[in-house]
Formats: structure tokens, C-alpha cells, sequence
């Protein structure tokens, strides 16, 4: 039977692959919208990408910011259109509110619309290689976790 030292490090290699999938875009930090402007958002934005979100941990989070910040492509005016006649059910307060966040969200984003999950800008060698480490991680893992005989 195999090391309990194997197991552990079939865990650590497992845990690594998870994490570096996650904590994307680090250092998103916009002013959060109130309750009924992010349902109004949420709406809009799932209604035309079932993947939209607004959580800065998401892979997903860059494109879903740009439906509201990249002005005049289709996806940006079925956005507005849809969040705004939503928002005109909000507190005049929370449309307030929006207007910052907005801007903030949207200085963030032209800043950022290249970053890869890791916040680093995405350029070819450095998503191969994250990708290439990913891929080993999985494979000892995997490794590990057969001769643990689980697979």
C-alpha cells in the first residue's frame, strides 16, 4: 500500500492545479454595485452569455466587464439597454451608486482587458507555460492517485 506521504503530496498536487485556476484578477477593486443595480446587471449580463458574471475570481470576469465597457459593440448595447430599463426600477440612490462603480469597473477594465486568470497580460509563451505546468500537475497527480489504487 502506498505512503501516506503519497497521498499527501496527490492532494497538494490536485490543490496547486485548483489554485492556480482561481483568485483571478487580484486587483479588481471597484466599488460594489448596490443589490438591485447587480440584479440588474446579472439579468442583463446572463441573458446574453449564460457564463457572465461579476465575481473578480471568475476566468470569466474580463468578459463579462466587457458588455458594459466596450462601448458600441452589439453585446455593449443589448447590456445597457436591458440593465438600464431594469435600473429604472432601482433607488435613485443605487443609480448613484452605479455611476461610480461603473467608472471604476470601467477604468479597471481598459487596463486590464488583456490579463490572463493570474492578472499577468496574456501573451502566448506565459499562457503555454501556465498551461504546460497545469497539465503536469494534473498528469502527477493523476499518477499518484492510481497508484494509490483509486483509479
Amino acid at each position: 500500500m502506498p505512503s501516506k506521504a503519497l497521498y499527501l503530496l496527490a492532494i497538494a498536487a490536485g490543490s496547486s492545479v485548483a489554485t492556480a485556476a482561481t483568485n483571478c484578477n487580484p486587483s479588481y477593486n471597484a466599488t460594489t454595485s448596490p443589490t438591485c443595480i447587480a440584479n440588474c446587471n446579472k439579468k442583463a449580463g446572463q441573458g446574453l452569455w449564460a457564463d457572465w458574471t461579476d465575481d473578480p475570481t471568475s476566468t470569466n470576469f474580463v468578459k463579462s466587464l466587457s458588455f458594459q465597457c466596450e462601448k458600441g459593440t452589439p453585446n455593449y448595447m443589448a447590456f445597457m439597454t436591458s440593465a438600464g430599463v431594469c435600473m429604472t426600477s432601482c433607488s435613485t440612490d443605487d443609480q448613484s451608486a452605479f455611476k461610480t462603480e461603473f467608472q471604476q469597473a470601467c477604468q479597471w477594465y481598459t487596463s486590464h482587458t488583456n490579463d490572463t486568470c493570474s492578472g499577468t497580460s496574456a501573451n502566448a509563451s506565459s499562457t503555454s507555460a501556465a498551461s504546460a505546468l497545469q497539465v503536469t500537475s494534473l498528469v502527477v497527480m493523476c499518477s499518484l492517485i492510481a497508484s494509490l489504487g483509486f483509479m
